[in-house]
């Protein structure tokens, strides 16, 4: 999946999903509230973080220090 097809897929906060990058799990909790809010918790590698926006989401360096924009196509995603 691309960059382009996670972000889409995380935007509808239908489901969780987990992951594995380079070996390690982690996990994204997407959440879309009524009023069109986004938030998200992530947990990957005993590091536990909330992002309030999808961008931030996308371009925070989160997986040993690269962003899931820039490892989109080397996850191995679960939802």
């Amino acid at each position: 999946m691309n960059a382009a097809e996670l972000r889409s897929e995380l935007s509808q906060g239908r489901t969780d999903y987990e992951f594995i990058y380079r070996g390690s799990r982690g996990s994204i909790c997407p959440f879309n509230s009524s009023d069109g809010r986004f938030s998200a918790n992530v947990s990957y590698n005993g590091v536990f973080n909330t992002y309030f926006t999808l961008n931030d989401l996308m371009n925070a360096p989160f997986l040993d220090g690269k962003s899931l924009a820039e490892v989109a196509e080397d996850l191995e995603l679960y939802g």
